[in-house]
């Protein structure tokens, strides 16, 4: 009986990297059982699983999706499997792989006489068309390299001996995806119910959209096909009844949830199993653009679940919404969605990128006091990566026009040594300049960046920015505030340079520089302890936030109280504001935590006000009122449930941020026990 190995790797050096379920192996694993069920398939998530199975037992063939994130580990894996058996058929498949033929020659070269077949675009057939006609030829290497294979990628010969890309033959993509057994309800992936991973399910597939920085902008990923509604409830529930206590968090993998009215069933079927089983409490999953009344309904429906709705402009410009084929997002239709979510106590997430063609530094930082200004709960700032199959890489035209300078880094958290394999580091490429912006102003916008990450997302310190808005006072001046105290403060000079010294040591010329760099021992270590190869806002953020909470306070608060210095009521407001957030982040990390009740006087519920949509005045109390803080048994559990999985170092806290609101540390006023945490607000996804 033959066997097939089918891994979705993550790293795990320092902690799970990409902690998602194996979604898209067990997809094409339930579809090749529908017409071969006596071949035996494991899947894999951990590297330590795959290897010692393959110690084991030797594969006939073996599978691995390919993502920025693990490419280069599937290398080292490639690499150990062929000194093993050069007869294994080896496979990878994913969308970290160009669309020009040239390109994919290119990276098929890379892992000459490593890797035998690249399966394009939708897994399930193209890797079954890669099996029968294995079947066909005796799994004869050498014969199935003489043919052409409909959906596969390989190197061959031709008749002059050379070394060319196989002629590809597109497999139509399936428009019933009920054809795909769901890979849940079959058991495929039960045995990655650990505790540690986070369940992710598709309801749909294919995007209308051609943004040019994504692989979806693609002709072939236009047509959007679905899942059946009844198949996704099964699912739900099926995750529901066996995920337990310690992953609470669920991922849809669409590009645009909420685009259809079928998505509002679903969404009641969430609500109505969380009510049932206590899950899921967040939702992680890219919503869609333009539909703002059924995202409104379905927001309405998630009853006790956070799920953030993405306005992703990626940029505020129009001209640079051109540039980049991002016309077809209603900028205007985004303010109005965002209103509405305000009056719902609704949650919201926007994503801008750094040097997309034709962004200046004054337009990127307009675009950022804009999303302020229109109370996104978190602002996602990103590099532009040059991803692989997007236009953006593709085109040498739009680069030219734009003369883009890319650099590489290291990918945070990706990275292995495992003994008898090569060492490997993930890397990525991005741009740090163009004609429009230089490196010295993007190295200023990542000090931004920084600034939005520790003040503004998750609405963490959201009191005083809704003061400077009630007041009507500008956003973009209260910014420079922060940033002028904050750069300027001895309590953050080390932070702050830091921030800056690994900002610009993290960027090389190119991917070998990044291993010659890091094949050091010394170097690695560094990599290991997060002095270097970290991602550099989690890392930060999360610094400031365990150690410098005091100081974040008092430099906000001095920021608006510079603001509007004259006013004795919007002073004392202030003050009141500024004594609250000190008593929430009281010794939140603290082992005794729960044992300390901090308390102050206080002349406004701000507690109440900040998660309302009326202003403080309403909530002046007729009479000094003191006012103590503490930390709930609820609360203490949760966030040691996510210390255990992850860690306590400032690494893991980072990562942990990701999945957990940082609210949900704070210590919050216990004189009232009716006054909720104020959880609307959902962090940023990981990375």
């Amino acid at each position: 009986m033959k066997t097939i190995y089918f891994a979705d790797l993550t790293h795990c050096t320092v902690t799970i990297s990409n902690d998602s379920f194996p979604l898209g192996i067990g997809l094409i694993s339930s579809y090749f059982h529908k017409f071969h069920p006596d071949i035996e398939i494991e899947l894999f998530k951990y590297p330590d699983s795959l290897k010692k199975a393959i110690d084991k037992k030797i594969p006939d063939i073996v599978g691995f999706s390919n993502y920025p994130w693990n490419t280069n580990f599937n290398m080292s894996f490639l690499k150990y499997i062929k000194n093993l058996d050069k007869s294994i058929i080896t496979v990878m498949g994913g969308p970290n792989i160009s669309y020009e033929p040239q390109k994919q020659l290119s990276f098929l070269l890379r892992f000459h006489k490593l890797l035998d077949f690249y399966c394009m675009f939708e897994g399930e057939s193209s890797f079954l068309s890669l099996y029968e006609n294995a079947l066909k030829l005796d799994f004869d290497l050498v014969k199935m390299k003489s043919v052409d294979i409909p959906g596969c990628l390989y190197i061959k010969k031709n008749e002059k001996n050379e070394t060319v890309l196989s002629d590809f033959q597109l497999i139509e993509r399936k428009r019933q995806l009920e054809e795909i057994p769901s890979p849940y309800l079959n058991g495929y992936m039960d045995k990655f119910f650990d505790g540690m991973l986070t369940p992710m399910i598709e309801t749909h597939r294919g995007c209308p959209f051609t943004c040019t920085f994504c692989h979806e902008g693609h002709d072939n990923y236009k047509k959007v096909n679905r899942h059946e509604v009844p198949r996704v409830i099964e699912e739900i529930r099926y995750i529901a009844g066996r995920v337990g206590n310690k992953v609470n968090n669920l991922l849809i993998c669409d590009p645009n949830f909420g685009m259809y009215d079928r998505d509002l069933e679903l969404a009641k079927e969430l609500s109505i199993t969380k009510i049932k089983t206590g899950y899921p409490s967040t939702i992680f999953s890219s919503t869609a653009k333009n539909v703002k009344e059924k995202l409104l309904k379905i927001i309405t429906a998630l009853k006790g679940i956070h799920m953030p709705v993405w306005m992703s402009p990626q940029s505020m410009d129009s001209e640079v919404l051109k540039n980049i084929r991002r016309t077809n997002i209603s900028v205007a239709q985004m303010v109005e969605l965002q209103k509405d979510l305000d009056a719902i106590h609704g949650v919201s997430l926007g994503e801008l990128i750094l040097c997309l063609p034709g962004e200046t530094f004054k337009s990127h930082c307009e675009s950022l006091f804009k999303l302020i200004d229109l109370k996104i709960g978190s602002i996602g700032t990103y590099q532009l990566m040059l991803v692989n199959g997007s236009e953006m890489v593709d085109d040498s035209k739009l680069n030219n026009i734009f003369k883009v300078t890319s650099k590489f880094r290291v990918i945070p958290r990706s990275f292995t040594k495992m003994d008898g394999m090569e060492t490997s580091f993930e890397t990525e490429e991005i741009i740090v300049s163009t004609k429009d912006m230089s490196f010295d102003e993007y190295i200023k916008a990542r000090q931004f960046h920084l600034l939005i990450s520790i003040f503004y997302n998750q609405k963490i310190f959201y009191g005083f920015f809704k003061l400077v808005f009630e007041y009507g006072l500008n956003t973009g001046e209260f910014f420079y505030k922060i940033f002028d105290l904050f750069t300027n403060s001895p309590h953050f000079q080390s932070l702050n340079s830091d921030y800056i010294k690994e900002t610009r040591e993290e960027l090389f010329d190119s991917e070998e520089e990044i291993y010659d760099f890091y094949m050091n021992d010394e170097n690695y270590q560094q990599l290991v302890e997060g002095s270097r190869g970290a991602n550099l806002l989690q890392k930060y953020t999360s610094l400031a936030h365990m150690e410098k909470s005091e100081f974040l306070i008092t430099t906000i608060a001095e920021a608006a109280f510079l603001l509007n210095s004259e006013d004795e009521v919007y002073i004392e407001k202030n003050d009141n504001i500024k004594r609250y957030y000190t008593l929430a982040f009281k010794n939140i990390m603290g082992s005794k935590r729960m044992n300390e009740f901090p308390s102050d006087d206080f002349s406004y519920d701000i507690h109440s006000w900040v998660d309302s949509n009326k202003r403080l005045d309403d909530f002046n109390l007729p009479a000094l009122k003191k006012i103590r803080f503490g930390i709930s048994d609820s609360q203490y559990n949760l966030v040691e449930t996510y210390f255990n999985r992850y860690g306590r170092d400032f690494q893991a806290f980072g990562k942990i941020l990701t999945i957990l609101w940082i609210g949900e540390l704070l210590r919050k006023p216990i004189s009232n026990a009716s006054i909720p945490i104020p959880s609307k607000v959902v962090p940023l996804p990981a990375y």
